[in-house]
């Protein structure tokens, strides 16, 4: 949940294809709660009453209720998931005891006054509150649908003396001014300003859902996007979200090629975990598409680059007796080969491992002034990637490959078995000594698990990192299961809330 500056909006998110979902169960919620409910009743206490909080003119008394004091508060609180796409926040138990000071006088000469004590107190109050949430541009809009308070207040006022005349009234008013003053302190300016519009939105509307890749050029001109599709689909003790979860080009071209439906994960996969994040095929082919159509899936080796045992097969002399005409074009004469993927690679996801595959084709160029080809070969192409979790990054790693050789062009005459058969155990080794470890630096930097820093207004600060994340491979798609740890820091004093 680390939630920036959006580089690129998308004008119509919610047709895009959906290449990942996310999943926030119960236990979430639960823990959310335990986190935050301390830094709601610190807020509840700390609410700062009107003064005077009552005040009247009756009987030719004029009277005020004023000096109050929050002495003490506390509640319990849950966060349920309601069909179709609400939280629902309850406060529940809610105990709140209140004093102040009532100070009254008569009107008429000689005018006498008496300060009297007021005591206020609740228990067993409840606030509900529905949060639903609608999309503006692929960002989550929170807001509060409803909020009711069922609240009960016990006033007492003693020491009024002379003016006792007048309790009833001052009680009914105190009381009143009470239970108007709790609904606004928790609804209002608890939940619908200090929750949602001071925290939650900022959070969501601060969220990186689309930067370039971070990554060394020139693969970093792509652009991941990480935009919501769709409003959440609540389900029995989880909420679900979709997400673009797409890699395009820095111009703004999108593979355009189909995108196969994401697989609705049984919750019993991920239940030991409080959030799940399930990645399809997106995420993969619109990376290498676009690294493919920018030409970026290349390698090119000179002799100086190969180890000592197959570095003769880079120069002309090599093939004096296998391609005649090649030597007595470029006697004696250093070569390079270049490796590209000749068709765009395709991910397939399967249990314990992914596979992509295409194919790929082996340029060998004389090194004349420029490049002049020689001949061209070609095979099939497949790789193994396995994902783990190392730390607090998700890391990949390549198996070593095989590859079978397949005749291409060539203007120096017909590339035979015997020539396929002298580069078979080359070429094989230049893939494994130099793509294979190419792509394997790239896939095992791996990638960071998010955190996030947020302001909670002037109060405190809210840290988040995921832990414990696993990763499950299975046919069609790949589910990162993680827990959340949630610190929240009061800005006073530096320490956890509460201190």
């Amino acid at each position: 949940m680390r939630l920036g500056v959006l580089a690129l909006l998308v004008a119509s998110v919610c047709g895009l294809n959906a290449g990942a979902s996310f999943a926030l169960t119960q236990n979430l919620m639960n823990y959310i709660i335990q986190q935050g409910l301390p830094v709601g009743l610190d807020f509840l206490r700390k609410y700062p009453l009107p003064n005077p909080i009552a005040s009247g003119d009756d009987d030719s008394i004029s009277w005020k209720v004023e000096n109050g004091q929050i002495v003490s508060v506390n509640a319990a609180a849950k966060m349920t998931f309601v069909n179709p796409n609400v939280v629902q926040l309850t406060i529940f138990n809610l105990e709140m005891d209140l004093k102040a000071k009532v100070n009254a006088r008569e009107d008429i000469w000689p005018h006498p006054s008496i300060s009297a004590d007021a005591e206020a107190s609740t228990s067993g109050a409840t606030a509900t509150a529905a949060l639903s949430s609608v999309l503006v541009n692929g960002v989550p809009q929170i807001s509060v649908a409803q909020c009711t308070l069922n609240i009960d207040i016990n006033v007492k006022i003693t020491g009024l003396g002379i003016f006792d005349s007048i309790a009833d009234l001052i009680v009914k008013a105190f009381k009143g001014t009470i239970e108007d003053l709790v609904r606004k302190e928790v609804c209002t300016d608890l939940i619908e300003t200090y929750l949602v519009k001071n925290f939650l939105n900022p959070f969501l509307q601060k969220f990186k859902y689309q930067y370039h890749l971070p990554i060394p050029a020139p693969f970093d001109k792509a652009i991941f996007d990480f935009h919501i599709t769709q409003n959440p689909d609540v389900y029995d003790g989880y909420l679900r979200l979709t997400a673009t979860a797409e890699v395009f080009s820095e111009d703004g071209r999108h593979d355009p090629d189909p995108v196969a439906p994401l697989p609705q994960v049984s919750p019993s996969v991920w239940a030991n975990k409080v959030v799940s994040l399930e990645v399809g095929p997106l995420p993969f082919d619109s990376t290498v598409w676009t690294f493919y159509t920018q030409k970026l899936l290349t390698v090119t080796a000179k002799k100086s680059d190969l180890p000592p045992s197959i570095a003769p097969i880079l120069n002309t002399a090599f093939y004096k007796s296998i391609m005649p005409k090649l030597y007595a074009a470029f006697p004696d004469t250093d070569m390079q080969v270049t490796l590209f993927a000749a068709t765009q690679p395709r991910f397939q996801m399967n249990q314990g491992h992914l596979t992509a595959t295409c194919n790929m084709s082996y340029a060998f160029d004389v090194v004349k002034g420029s490049p002049q080809p020689a001949f061209l070969m070609w095979s099939p192409f497949e790789v193994t990637l396995h994902v783990s979790v190392k730390g607090n990054y998700l890391i990949g790693g390549l198996d070593n490959v095989t590859v079978t050789l397949y005749p291409g062009n060539c203007p120096y005459g017909i590339i035979g078995p015997d020539l396929i058969s002298a580069l078979s155990i080359p070429v094989n080794s230049i893939v494994n000594a130099l793509l294979i470890p190419l792509l394997d630096a790239f896939v095992s930097k791996g990638i960071e698990l998010p955190s996030f820093v947020e302001p909670l207004g002037s109060v405190a600060t809210v840290y988040g990192n995921f832990v414990g994340a696993e990763v499950i491979l299975n046919q069609g798609y790949v589910l990162i299961a993680t827990d959340v740890n949630i610190t929240i820091v009061e800005k006073k004093t530096g320490l956890p809330f509460p201190p």
